[in-house]
């Protein structure tokens, strides 16, 4: 079963992924916790010049890193992993999909095109829902380096993108305000419905 997180940045996807990876393999699961941006060669091109490029530059990139980890996933699959990714495609479609709207008609449909050869599918997608607000204090308590998608006003124009992608895609959508605890609770049940069985792993 291949389970992704969204939302944007500061919602607390990423302390849910790890919290979950870790209750799974608590219970015996073979489980494997992944991201993206990866740590792979384009994901660390990403990460460490993202400032230095145009917003078509780096949504290519986006693309290509995403190609990459789609084949890792597929080999953990093969293998009898759960895997669980800490940001997917759908946070190209977001923050792409949004900062790529004054330079072309239809940015959404464009990304998806490039994706559709190589892309696969998560069989659940968890989208954490927050006020832009709270997520921008998260960050700065956190004392972390902002990149440039990391501006309330751009994170809310992310978020209702987000919401456009669960529309379309039936992401499960998880209040980013409650505690990790009520969330999890609320992901194990919505695996479990989707056939996850921790005797078949």
């Amino acid at each position: 079963m291949l389970i992704t997180f969204e939302g944007i940045d500061g919602c607390g996807k990423s302390t849910l992924a790890k919290t979950l990876h870790d209750e799974l393999v608590r219970k015996g699961c073979r489980a494997k916790l992944t991201k993206e941006p990866t740590s792979g060669p384009v994901g660390k091109i990403i990460t460490e010049h993202m400032g230095e490029w145009d917003e078509m530059t780096i949504a290519l990139l986006f693309s290509t890193d995403h190609s990459y980890h789609v084949s890792l996933v597929r080999e953990w699959l093969k293998k009898g992993f759960t895997v669980i990714s800490d940001r997917y495609h759908g946070s190209n479609l977001a923050y792409q999909g949004t900062s790529l709207r004054d330079l072309m008609k239809d940015p959404m449909s464009w990304l998806e095109a490039i994706s559709e050869p190589f892309t696969l599918p998560p069989d659940i997608t968890f989208l954490l829902k927050i006020d832009p607000e709270i997520a921008m204090g998260r960050i700065s308590r956190k004392g972390k380096f902002r990149d440039r998608y990391e501006v309330s006003a751009f994170l809310e124009d992310v978020q209702k993108t987000y919401m456009e992608l669960a529309k379309r895609r039936g992401y499960v959508i998880l209040d980013g305000a409650k505690t990790v605890k009520e969330n999890l609770s609320k992901v194990m049940e919505a695996i479990e419905a989707k056939g996850f069985n921790n005797n078949r792993l």
